[in-house]
Protein backbone atom coordinates (compact mmCIF):
# COMPACT_ATOMS: atom_id res chain seq x y z
CA UNK A 1 0.00 0.00 0.00
CA UNK A 2 3.19 2.40 0.88
CA UNK A 3 4.42 1.61 -2.38
CA UNK A 4 1.53 2.21 -4.23
CA UNK A 5 0.47 5.34 -2.38
CA UNK A 6 4.17 6.81 -3.33
CA UNK A 7 3.61 5.80 -7.02
CA UNK A 8 0.52 7.89 -7.17
CA UNK A 9 1.92 10.90 -4.82
CA UNK A 10 5.23 11.29 -7.36
CA UNK A 11 2.80 10.98 -10.38
CA UNK A 12 0.92 14.07 -9.48
CA UNK A 13 4.00 15.82 -8.49
CA UNK A 14 6.71 15.27 -11.22
CA UNK A 15 4.00 14.97 -14.25
CA UNK A 16 5.42 12.68 -17.12
CA UNK A 17 7.68 13.53 -20.56
CA UNK A 18 7.09 12.35 -23.99
CA UNK A 19 5.80 8.46 -24.81
CA UNK A 20 8.98 6.46 -25.19
CA UNK A 21 9.15 3.12 -27.47
CA UNK A 22 9.35 -0.10 -25.66
CA UNK A 23 10.25 -3.05 -27.84
CA UNK A 24 8.92 -5.83 -25.91
CA UNK A 25 9.93 -8.60 -28.49
CA UNK A 26 13.53 -9.05 -26.22
CA UNK A 27 11.42 -9.02 -22.84
CA UNK A 28 12.36 -12.04 -20.39
CA UNK A 29 11.98 -14.92 -22.98
CA UNK A 30 9.89 -18.43 -20.91
CA UNK A 31 10.21 -21.56 -21.39
CA UNK A 32 8.39 -24.04 -19.68
CA UNK A 33 8.62 -27.72 -20.15
CA UNK A 34 7.11 -30.45 -17.47
CA UNK A 35 8.64 -34.34 -16.88
CA UNK A 36 7.57 -36.99 -15.20
CA UNK A 37 9.55 -38.21 -11.83
CA UNK A 38 8.91 -41.73 -11.13
CA UNK A 39 11.97 -43.44 -9.67
CA UNK A 40 13.14 -45.80 -6.65
CA UNK A 41 16.76 -45.64 -5.38
CA UNK A 42 18.41 -47.82 -5.03
CA UNK A 43 17.61 -50.13 -7.02
CA UNK A 44 15.88 -53.43 -6.09
CA UNK A 45 18.39 -55.83 -4.97
CA UNK A 46 21.61 -53.34 -5.01
CA UNK A 47 23.99 -53.92 -2.35
CA UNK A 48 24.06 -50.16 -0.91
CA UNK A 49 26.01 -48.62 1.67
CA UNK A 50 24.96 -45.03 3.21
CA UNK A 51 26.48 -43.30 6.35
CA UNK A 52 25.02 -41.71 9.49
CA UNK A 53 22.03 -39.32 8.29
CA UNK A 54 22.22 -40.13 4.77
CA UNK A 55 19.15 -41.30 2.77
CA UNK A 56 18.82 -45.16 2.08
CA UNK A 57 15.93 -45.52 0.42
CA UNK A 58 14.31 -42.57 -1.73
CA UNK A 59 11.06 -42.96 -3.49
CA UNK A 60 9.60 -40.16 -5.78
CA UNK A 61 6.45 -39.78 -7.77
CA UNK A 62 5.56 -36.47 -8.97
CA UNK A 63 5.88 -34.14 -12.29
CA UNK A 64 7.98 -30.88 -12.37
CA UNK A 65 7.27 -28.24 -14.08
CA UNK A 66 10.31 -25.97 -15.46
CA UNK A 67 10.75 -22.72 -16.26
CA UNK A 68 13.71 -21.06 -17.74
CA UNK A 69 13.55 -17.18 -18.19
CA UNK A 70 16.28 -14.48 -18.55
CA UNK A 71 16.68 -11.65 -16.37
CA UNK A 72 18.56 -8.77 -15.37
CA UNK A 73 20.62 -9.56 -12.26
CA UNK A 74 22.41 -7.38 -9.69
CA UNK A 75 26.16 -7.33 -9.01
CA UNK A 76 25.89 -5.51 -5.28
CA UNK A 77 23.90 -4.16 -2.51
CA UNK A 78 22.47 -0.95 -3.54
CA UNK A 79 20.15 1.53 -2.69
CA UNK A 80 17.66 3.53 -5.60
CA UNK A 81 17.08 6.97 -4.35
CA UNK A 82 15.89 10.57 -5.94
CA UNK A 83 12.24 10.70 -4.87
CA UNK A 84 12.13 12.33 -2.18
CA UNK A 85 12.63 11.07 0.86
CA UNK A 86 11.91 7.52 -0.09
CA UNK A 87 14.42 4.86 -0.90
CA UNK A 88 14.51 1.25 -2.17
CA UNK A 89 17.19 -1.34 -1.36
CA UNK A 90 18.15 -4.10 -3.59
CA UNK A 91 20.16 -6.68 -2.85
CA UNK A 92 23.40 -8.57 -4.31
CA UNK A 93 21.76 -11.86 -6.75
CA UNK A 94 18.55 -10.17 -7.29
CA UNK A 95 16.89 -10.96 -10.00
CA UNK A 96 14.95 -8.26 -12.43
CA UNK A 97 12.15 -9.45 -15.50
CA UNK A 98 12.96 -7.74 -17.73
CA UNK A 99 9.77 -5.58 -19.85
CA UNK A 100 11.74 -5.17 -23.09
CA UNK A 101 14.25 -3.18 -24.60
CA UNK A 102 14.35 0.69 -25.03
CA UNK A 103 16.50 2.54 -28.22
CA UNK A 104 18.61 5.47 -26.72
CA UNK A 105 21.14 7.60 -28.69
CA UNK A 106 21.24 4.28 -31.12
CA UNK A 107 22.15 1.94 -28.46
CA UNK A 108 19.69 -0.40 -26.71
CA UNK A 109 18.97 -0.35 -22.88
CA UNK A 110 17.24 -3.09 -21.42
CA UNK A 111 13.88 -2.12 -18.90
CA UNK A 112 13.43 -4.33 -16.14
CA UNK A 113 10.49 -3.77 -13.97
CA UNK A 114 10.98 -3.13 -10.06
CA UNK A 115 8.83 -6.33 -9.02
CA UNK A 116 5.28 -5.26 -7.19
CA UNK A 117 6.02 -1.28 -8.09
CA UNK A 118 5.16 -1.52 -11.92
CA UNK A 119 7.90 1.32 -12.98
CA UNK A 120 11.02 0.04 -14.61
CA UNK A 121 14.88 0.69 -14.46
CA UNK A 122 16.66 2.10 -17.61
CA UNK A 123 20.01 -0.15 -17.90
CA UNK A 124 22.87 1.13 -20.26
CA UNK A 125 24.29 -1.46 -22.58
CA UNK A 126 27.33 -1.42 -19.94
CA UNK A 127 25.22 -2.70 -17.13
CA UNK A 128 24.98 0.86 -15.90
CA UNK A 129 21.70 2.11 -14.32
CA UNK A 130 20.42 5.15 -15.69
CA UNK A 131 18.78 8.20 -14.50
CA UNK A 132 15.64 7.59 -16.41
CA UNK A 133 12.70 5.06 -14.48
CA UNK A 134 9.99 3.49 -17.22
CA UNK A 135 6.70 3.55 -16.53
CA UNK A 136 5.61 1.53 -19.16
CA UNK A 137 5.04 3.43 -21.93
CA UNK A 138 6.36 6.80 -20.66
CA UNK A 139 9.79 8.53 -19.32
CA UNK A 140 9.05 9.49 -15.57
CA UNK A 141 10.48 13.34 -15.36
CA UNK A 142 11.67 12.16 -12.16
CA UNK A 143 15.18 10.53 -12.07
CA UNK A 144 16.73 8.77 -9.76
CA UNK A 145 20.25 7.11 -8.54
CA UNK A 146 21.73 4.07 -7.44
CA UNK A 147 24.43 3.96 -4.06
CA UNK A 148 27.20 3.38 -5.00
CA UNK A 149 27.10 4.30 -8.56
CA UNK A 150 29.35 0.90 -9.11
CA UNK A 151 26.45 -1.26 -9.31
CA UNK A 152 26.10 -3.69 -13.01
CA UNK A 153 23.58 -5.91 -14.17
CA UNK A 154 23.48 -8.37 -16.27
CA UNK A 155 20.92 -10.33 -18.74
CA UNK A 156 21.69 -14.41 -16.78
CA UNK A 157 19.16 -17.33 -17.22
CA UNK A 158 17.07 -18.49 -14.42
CA UNK A 159 15.76 -21.50 -13.66
CA UNK A 160 12.86 -22.33 -10.94
CA UNK A 161 11.44 -25.98 -10.65
CA UNK A 162 7.64 -26.50 -9.50
CA UNK A 163 6.09 -29.97 -8.75
CA UNK A 164 2.71 -31.29 -8.60
CA UNK A 165 1.17 -34.91 -8.24
CA UNK A 166 1.72 -36.80 -11.19
CA UNK A 167 -0.38 -39.87 -10.32
CA UNK A 168 -3.62 -40.08 -7.31
CA UNK A 169 -1.99 -41.43 -4.50
CA UNK A 170 1.50 -40.92 -5.71
CA UNK A 171 4.26 -41.10 -2.98
CA UNK A 172 7.09 -39.27 -1.96
CA UNK A 173 8.97 -40.52 0.74
CA UNK A 174 12.43 -41.41 1.73
CA UNK A 175 13.91 -43.45 4.93
CA UNK A 176 17.66 -41.59 6.67
CA UNK A 177 19.69 -43.90 8.17
CA UNK A 178 20.45 -42.38 12.37
CA UNK A 179 23.16 -44.18 13.97
CA UNK A 180 22.88 -47.18 16.53
CA UNK A 181 21.40 -46.76 19.82
CA UNK A 182 22.38 -49.35 22.36
CA UNK A 183 21.14 -52.49 20.91
CA UNK A 184 18.98 -50.61 18.21
CA UNK A 185 19.32 -49.38 15.03
CA UNK A 186 17.73 -45.74 14.33
CA UNK A 187 15.88 -44.88 11.18
CA UNK A 188 13.49 -41.74 10.26
CA UNK A 189 10.62 -42.36 7.78
CA UNK A 190 10.02 -39.17 6.00
CA UNK A 191 6.73 -38.10 3.87
CA UNK A 192 6.81 -35.67 1.31
CA UNK A 193 3.67 -33.39 -0.38
CA UNK A 194 4.05 -33.56 -4.23
CA UNK A 195 4.04 -30.00 -4.05
CA UNK A 196 7.03 -29.64 -2.11
CA UNK A 197 9.41 -32.44 -2.55
CA UNK A 198 12.27 -30.72 -0.47
CA UNK A 199 10.67 -30.52 3.00
CA UNK A 200 9.01 -33.20 4.79
CA UNK A 201 5.57 -33.16 5.47
CA UNK A 202 5.76 -35.93 8.31
CA UNK A 203 8.37 -37.70 9.89
CA UNK A 204 8.74 -40.44 12.39
CA UNK A 205 11.57 -42.45 13.92
CA UNK A 206 12.10 -46.09 14.15
CA UNK A 207 14.49 -48.40 16.09
CA UNK A 208 14.83 -51.90 15.63
CA UNK A 209 17.09 -54.45 17.48
CA UNK A 210 20.63 -55.04 16.11
CA UNK A 211 20.91 -57.81 13.90
CA UNK A 212 17.29 -57.71 12.40
CA UNK A 213 18.02 -59.61 9.01
CA UNK A 214 15.65 -57.76 7.16
CA UNK A 215 13.42 -54.36 8.22
CA UNK A 216 9.85 -53.58 7.05
CA UNK A 217 9.34 -49.72 7.33
CA UNK A 218 5.90 -48.29 5.93
CA UNK A 219 6.14 -50.66 3.31
CA UNK A 220 9.29 -50.33 2.41
CA UNK A 221 11.84 -53.44 2.94
CA UNK A 222 15.36 -53.78 3.09
CA UNK A 223 18.01 -56.16 4.14
CA UNK A 224 20.43 -55.33 6.78
CA UNK A 225 23.91 -57.03 5.76
CA UNK A 226 26.03 -54.89 8.15
CA UNK A 227 25.28 -51.74 10.31
CA UNK A 228 27.67 -49.38 12.83
CA UNK A 229 27.15 -46.54 14.78
CA UNK A 230 28.16 -44.51 11.15
CA UNK A 231 26.87 -46.37 8.52
CA UNK A 232 24.66 -49.43 6.63
CA UNK A 233 25.23 -51.65 4.24
CA UNK A 234 21.84 -53.37 2.74
CA UNK A 235 19.78 -54.11 -0.22
CA UNK A 236 16.33 -52.92 -1.08
CA UNK A 237 13.76 -55.90 -1.60
CA UNK A 238 10.36 -53.96 -1.79
CA UNK A 239 8.72 -50.60 -2.45
CA UNK A 240 5.01 -50.28 -1.34
CA UNK A 241 3.02 -51.33 -3.98
CA UNK A 242 5.57 -49.92 -6.77
CA UNK A 243 7.84 -53.12 -7.18
CA UNK A 244 7.66 -56.50 -8.18
CA UNK A 245 9.91 -58.13 -7.48
CA UNK A 246 11.80 -60.36 -10.23
CA UNK A 247 11.00 -63.69 -10.71
CA UNK A 248 12.87 -66.89 -8.98
CA UNK A 249 14.62 -68.77 -11.67
CA UNK A 250 13.07 -72.05 -12.02
CA UNK A 251 13.53 -74.68 -9.40
CA UNK A 252 14.54 -72.06 -6.87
Amino acid sequence: MRIALLALTLLAATGLSACVSIDTTSKSRVETTSRDVDQSIPGYGVQTTVQLGDVMVKLRDHTEVITNVEVMEVSENFRLSGFGSETMDFTAGQKLPILGERMVGGKPHVIAMIPDWGFGLQIAPDGSLTPSLINTDVEMIWKVKAEPATVRFKRVPFQTVKTKARTPGGRNIDIAYNGLDGQSMKFQFREYSADDVNRPLTSQDFALPVGTPEVTIKGVQFEVLSATPTSITFKRTRLPALDIPPPRPAGS
